[in-house]
């Protein structure tokens, strides 16, 4: 189960957040990015490369905030682009969402079919024709749709119907 801390006005999120990646660089080296937001606005700093590519002292610096989100890739669905780097990034009535996944969905069809019913008046791209190919932006799309809602109702409804490959037993 995970664990919110909160930090102090005074703490460097994007330094723990990169402390935490290069920890967690064994699980993806092909993309490092964070999110992070000062409560008024999420700033979204993504790259090819190993996290001690990607970040340096200077980028850190930039990146202040109070909540933060990491993550690092190595390629499930979509290429080893930078557009599938993650976290990604929706803007949205209140503001905006980051999201970060590490998997595959097994459902997306499904799920390109739901977003064309959210926004049916906008035009909703498959994704295959986004400008992002992984899972994630698909959900980040799907999650940034639902206009005024409150983004803990919007979690309720959507992460139920997203869905993974079952483990086959050994």
């Amino acid at each position: 189960m995970w664990r919110i801390r909160r930090l102090g006005p005074e703490e460097d999120v994007a330094q723990l957040t990169f402390f935490g990646l290069f920890a967690l660089q064994h699980r993806g080296q092909e993309s490092a990015g964070m999110a992070v937001s000062n409560l008024h606005r999420i700033m979204v700093y993504k790259d090819m490369g190993l996290v001690s590519q990607v970040f340096d002292e200077a980028t850190l610096k930039s990146l202040p905030g109070r909540l933060a989100i990491g993550h690092t890739r190595y390629s499930t669905t979509g290429a080893s682009v930078w557009h599938n780097a993650q976290p990604t990034f929706r803007a949205t009535r209140q503001g905006g969402l980051a999201l970060a996944h590490n998997g595959n969905l097994t459902n997306t069809h499904e799920l390109e079919q739901w977003l064309g019913e959210l926004a049916p008046s906008e035009h909703v791209p498959e994704k295959k024709t986004m400008d992002s190919t992984n899972d994630t932006s698909l959900v980040t799309a799907i999650m940034s749709s639902f206009g005024e809602e409150p983004l803990e109702s919007v979690a309720m409804k959507v992460l139920p119907r997203l869905k993974g490959p079952s483990a086959s037993p050994s």
